[in-house]
């Protein structure tokens, strides 16, 4: 599967890159602002694919339990803090930080109450429009790597995003969560590399 990610993700960096000759000035990417560092490798390579995959795939097996944990987890851990950063950038409001614990530990309580409940019958059927929702909601949390830019130009820009993810989603589904993971840790760790020794080159000349 890697071999399949390797030329898709050259063939649509390509294709990108032609955007400035039709009169477009590309948005910078927050990852081009990375310093290479033991962190910033330890980052990308690691706990991001962890991270992301545990949000966007882990319940793509239907299990009540898993669905209930990752969804408040999710919602305590990035989408209350998301919301705190928006109302209250100033963070002079201590019940955001309460409500990050009451999701965390209500989804911690559903887990334990869920944990034996079957598969639901809406899932199998529905299976694809959550797949999808998945991948494309790992496609669109990427349109955050930038600070600027019309909706219409980042779009675009976060079709590597879509294919990584159609691509970790099928391992997912029919290998398991940890060969998803394993190729979204190589297709982190190549792209850097090759982003970090193009910027090296270019420093050098």
């Amino acid at each position: 599967m890697l071999w399949l990610d390797l030329p898709i993700m050259a063939a649509l960096i390509a294709v990108l890159s032609l955007v400035p000759a039709l009169g477009f000035e590309l948005p910078e990417n927050v990852n081009a602002t990375l310093e290479l560092s033991v962190w910033t490798l330890a980052l990308i390579v690691l706990i991001v694919p962890v991270i992301e995959e545990l949000v966007f795939r882990s319940w793509l097996n239907g299990v009540p339990w898993v669905m209930a944990l990752v969804g408040f987890c999710t919602l305590g851990v990035i989408g209350v803090p998301l919301a705190l950063n928006a109302l209250d950038p100033e963070r002079t409001m201590p019940i955001f930080n309460l409500l990050a614990v009451v999701f965390v530990m209500l989804g911690l309580s559903m887990a334990l109450l869920m944990r034996h409940w079957p598969v639901p019958g809406f899932f199998a059927p529905r299976f694809a429009i959550f797949f999808w929702a998945a991948t494309g909601g790992f496609a669109l949390v990427h349109l955050g790597n930038y600070s600027e830019g019309s909706l219409a130009l980042l779009l675009p820009l976060i079709l590597p995003q879509f294919a990584l993810g159609a691509m970790v989603g099928y391992l997912r589904v029919h290998y398991g969560l940890i060969t998803a993971i394993a190729l979204h840790a190589a297709h982190n760790g190549i792209l850097f590399g090759l982003a970090s020794l193009g910027a090296k080159l270019a420093g050098d000349n």
